[in-house]
């Protein structure tokens, strides 16, 4: 994904040209094909380059009209390109090989700040309007790219890395405590607009924000809250309409400039992107590149039911069902956890949830970039979207009595149907006062740290429920759990990742015309009973996988031998813990102990609950250690 950057000094001062620099020398790499600034008075922008469709190698940015003196740079792939075309009135011959930057330069001039409710894709973008000297930034639906900023009484700064805003004067390195605790008790960032820095934030996904020399303002222009119900005659319509959307959102991210590859597990949502991705490569006689992740050690433990640990057998059965993908597998012996942590905080500059899996996941992209793709298809969002399980109250209550299952009648039928919003909040309440600690079971957070965070009390004003017991009162509540509207971070991390080995990262399932039509899908369609769920995605992948991957109730456990991993590299754990003790700030906030003790278990013995501890408590904890042993 291509990068941008820019800053506008309010008090009018000229831009200060050294200073851009520094910035610019900081985001370096998201440029391979290029890089240039551009000066108008008090106000500079930033664009980095990497050619991720055809088009892109006509656009030059940033870049100055001069008709209208508007300052404009962006990185984006735009997918509703023909319904522009024909609203904007873009003469034919002007269309083949327009850049995405001018379709969102032109809806800018046609619809001003409501230009990105009509835009489609993966986009960020500023614009510098001389004439009512304002600037304005946007950025995707889904938040698909990143796009961090720092604001005071003289300054507004913004870029699509945190660390070209790290090297700002004006930013005080000071840690944002209650940011850190939650990224150590996995509760996403709330308010979302928060960093691990104070004074820097984040534009939330679906958000604009217009800065002029006197005030900020930041706004939500769309809420998947307010889809409506899709009214249907049969199933057989829903799943027709479901494949339609789903076949465009693969085909639009198909348009790249350099090949494209693809995460394959042994699931539905990136089986489901492989599967249609490769019918639409198959039109055009060509192949897919597929990774998959496979376990470096035997799994000699006892996994969770229903769990297993290697995905490879069915993801193998999906690429020969498909025909045209090449599968390779990713067991990423060359790369230990700790080193994977240690390059993740370099790309990114804060720790991250996923701490177990960087191993794998930045193998998996080393490989790319040294076979030259230029794009990554994932299906990291399906669980919310086109793999959506069905909320356990869609059940007809005819089917639970017949079932005799008393508890979810009561559950679902009787008190979901009665009771207000505000008493499952203070059901929370009610459980959390009985466990003062309810993350112990699976953070390292330092218990002095949480308790003088007022960590529970927040939890609590928040309506997070730190016990993750998914007791909620409707389906679309339950699944905004995972969709987080407005305030993912999750997506962005992607595209901090792809710009790191020069490729963009594109999910389908994140399409915003998707995720509407997935969500106005009535539940009773993805789930009849508790055996029977992801109905949608099982019944419309009939044909594209094979009947052992469409069908599987079985889950794959990711990360599965990380246990082993870290005993095969002892040594530097050893060392790692031992600079944590020695680091004050880690002492502070992280429980050492906790950590020491569980990694003495896990060398006692690699079980079930040893591995479960390693992925949510030591190496989360060892992410958040080495985080604070640079800062400090």
């Amino acid at each position: 994904m291509s990068g941008i950057l820019g800053i506008f000094y309010r008090d009018g001062a000229p831009v200060d040209r050294e200073l851009l620099e520094t910035m610019r020398s900081k985001m370096a790499y998201w440029g391979p094909d290029g890089s240039q600034v551009l000066c108008h008075g008090s106000v500079a922008f930033g664009q980095f380059m990497l050619f991720n469709t055809p088009e892109a190698l006509n656009q030059r940015l940033p870049r100055l009209s001069t008709e209208d003196n508007l300052l404009f740079t962006c990185e984006a792939r735009i997918d509703n390109r023909q319904d522009l075309f024909s609203t904007l009135s873009v003469p034919v011959d002007e269309r083949n090989g327009m850049p995405d930057s001018e379709l969102i330069l032109r809806a800018y001039r046609k619809w001003g700040l409501d230009c990105p409710d009509h835009l489609l894709g993966d986009w960020s973008f500023a614009v510098w309007d001389d004439a009512r000297k304002q600037l304005f930034l946007a950025r995707d639906h889904r938040g698909n790219t990143a796009l961090y900023y720092y604001l005071d009484h003289q300054i507004f700064a913004f870029a699509s890395s945190i660390k070209a805003l790290l090297v700002l004067p004006e930013v005080k390195l000071q840690i944002n405590e209650l940011y850190l605790a939650q990224k150590l008790v996995s509760w996403p960032p709330d308010p979302p607009e928060n960093t691990i820095y104070e004074g820097i934030k984040r534009l939330p996904d679906a958000h604009c924000v217009l800065i002029t020399s006197e005030q900020l303002k930041v706004w939500r222009y769309w809420f998947m809250e307010d889809v409506p119900e899709l009214r249907l005659k049969t199933e057989g319509e829903y799943i027709e309409g479901f494949l339609e959307h789903y076949r465009e959102a693969v085909r639009c991210r198909l348009r790249s400039f350099r090949p494209v590859c693809a995460h394959l597990s042994s699931g539905l949502d990136s089986g489901s992107v492989v599967a249609l991705a490769a019918e639409e490569l198959r039109k055009h006689g060509k192949r897919l590149q597929a990774y998959t992740s496979v376990p470096a050690f035997d799994i000699n433990y006892q996994l969770p039911k229903n769990w297993y640990a290697d995905e490879w057998p069915l993801a193998n059965m999906t690429a020969a069902h498909c025909g045209n993908v090449d599968l390779q597998a990713i067991a990423a012996k060359e790369l230990t956890p700790i080193q994977a942590i240690q390059h993740s905080l370099e790309i990114h500059r804060e720790p991250l949830h996923a701490a177990s899996n960087m191993y794998w996941v930045l193998q998996m992209l080393e490989s790319t970039k040294s076979k030259g793709f230029g794009t990554l298809l994932t299906g990291q969002g399906g669980n919310g979207t086109v793999s959506w399980t069905g909320w356990l109250g869609s059940i007809s209550l005819s089917t639970l009595i017949h079932q005799r299952n008393l508890k979810q009648i009561i559950k679902y039928k009787i008190l979901a149907s009665i009771l207000p919003a505000s008493a499952y909040a203070d059901y929370r309440r009610f459980r959390s006062r009985h466990d003062e600690e309810p993350w112990s079971r699976y953070s390292a957070i330092h218990p002095n740290f949480a308790r003088r965070t007022n960590l529970l009390e927040r939890m609590q004003l928040s309506d997070h429920d730190p016990t993750f017991s998914n007791f909620s009162r409707s389906p679309r509540e339950t699944r905004f759990a995972l969709l987080i509207p407005g305030k993912s971070t999750w997506e962005a991390l992607h595209a901090e990742t792809g710009a790191a080995y020069d490729f963009e990262v594109r999910d389908p399932t994140l399409d915003k015309r998707l995720i509407e039509y997935c969500l106005g899908i009535p539940d009773n369609f993805y789930i009849t009973d508790n055996e029977s769920k992801r109905l949608i995605i099982r019944r419309s992948m009939e044909g594209y996988l094979p009947d052992e991957v469409r069908l599987n109730k079985r889950r794959g456990l990711q990360a599965a031998d990380i246990g082993y991993r870290l005993l095969a590299d002892a040594q530097n754990m050893e060392i790692s813990l031992a600079a944590l003790r020695n680091s004050h700030q880690a002492q502070t906030y992280v429980d050492l102990d906790k950590m020491q003790m569980i990694w003495k278990k896990l060398q006692q013995q690699v079980d079930s609950q040893g591995t479960m501890d390693s992925v949510t408590i030591l190496l989360r904890g060892l992410m958040v250690g080495f985080f604070l042993i640079n800062y400090e």
